[in-house]
């Protein structure tokens, strides 16, 4: 049970190597444009939560957060995309830790093993 839960925190922490830095990667351009958005005042960003609220009170899906979930996949989504992808290729590092932990994951069930 001891070397299971070694394995399973070495798989987490090769987990955490290779996604957090691609999860940043362009955290500074997402910063830029997350200003933007603040200093533009739209009257949806302002009526959109509080209608959302009063959806979620009502049982009823959120439909202005979906709406702004679609717009950020369509408008920064690719942007961030592509800054993942140069970092995936400008690192060894993230490429390997991606490697150890998809062999780590993939060694998980041989622990079960004892219980057949």
């Amino acid at each position: 049970m001891g070397i299971f839960a070694m394995h399973c925190i070495f798989a987490f922490a090769t987990c955490m190597g290779f996604a957090f830095p691609l999860a940043i990667a362009g955290s500074e351009k997402r910063a830029e444009r997350a200003e933007d958005i603040k200093r533009r005042l739209v009257t949806a960003n302002i009526l959109g939560p509080i209608v959302d609220a009063w959806l979620i009170l009502e049982d009823a899906i959120p439909i202005f957060w979906l709406f702004q979930c679609a717009w950020y996949a369509r408008t920064e989504l690719p942007e961030d995309i592509k800054e993942a992808k140069h970092r995936w290729n400008e690192e060894p590092s993230i490429r390997l830790f991606f490697w150890i932990s998809v062999i780590l994951i993939a060694t998980l069930p041989l622990y079960l093993l004892n219980f057949i």
